[in-house]
């Protein structure tokens, strides 16, 4: 009776250890993840009074302890990736955002910033195909979908970037690299759109110039100079003065 007594008290000795065992490290981890979640914002919160403050090496460093909390958050490369656009350090830019895509494949903010760095750095055929990716993933059935765009509470990242802003800023890259064709048809969807119109209007006027197409050149520009495009008006001197 005492040995069996002995063996009752043993285990459930052992089950309580046992559950002890398996419950602290679990508290452990819970209380540490939002030890660091609450960490972590608050260098997030830096990191924009650093930005507002053109501080852009300080909202850089900002970011490196946040990552060294938690390095499995997308977000924090892609903010990473802003500053150091900032910097004018798109090499570095570019390798945050790769790292943000490789954790969040489908991010169309991610392609899209990517892309602005690529161009910036003067890369353009690979800033066109990160555009590209980007309208792809909003793509369905053959429609380009742009979502009512809410930025992130928390890491402020936009879910959505529009159409027109991605094929706008596709359309500067193919007109670096002389596709005119390829850039007028998207500076053409942003005038329908009246997305950075001026700006639209005004290459619109130029490339239909290099086409020979005279007075819808002209029309274009005399447009884009309404709006305030001034580079407009030499265009409009030199080669619509009779209109």
């Amino acid at each position: 009776k005492e040995t069996v007594e002995s063996r009752k008290s043993m285990c459930t000795l052992y089950k309580i250890v046992l559950k002890i065992a398996i419950i602290l490290p679990l508290q452990y981890f819970v209380s540490c993840k939002e030890s660091n979640d609450s960490t972590i914002r608050r260098y997030i919160k830096r990191y924009y009074q650093n930005i507002n403050r053109n501080e852009y090496v300080q909202a850089v460093k900002q970011i490196d302890k946040a990552i060294q909390l938690d390095s499995n958050r997308h977000e924090l490369y892609f903010l990473r990736g802003r500053a150091n656009v900032l910097l004018k350090d798109f090499d570095l830019a570019i390798k945050d955002y790769s790292i943000s895509l490789r954790q969040n494949p489908l991010s169309i903010a991610a392609y899209f910033y990517r892309g602005a760095a690529y161009s910036l750095n003067d890369s353009e055929q690979l800033a066109i195909s990160d555009f590209n990716k980007a309208l792809e993933i909003k793509t369905r059935n053959g429609l380009i979908y742009d979502i009512n765009n809410q930025g992130d509470p928390i890491y402020g990242i936009e879910k959505d970037i529009s159409s027109s802003k991605i094929k706008y800023n596709r359309a500067l890259s193919f007109y670096s690299i002389h596709s005119d064709s390829l850039a007028l048809l998207d500076f053409s969807h942003c005038v329908q759109a009246k997305y950075e119109l001026g700006e639209s209007l005004f290459y619109t006027g130029v490339i239909e110039l290099s086409y020979g197409n005279k007075d819808k050149a002209c029309y274009s520009l005399g447009e884009a100079l309404k709006l305030g495009e001034e580079g407009a008006k030499e265009y409009i001197n030199k080669y619509c003065s009779s209109n």
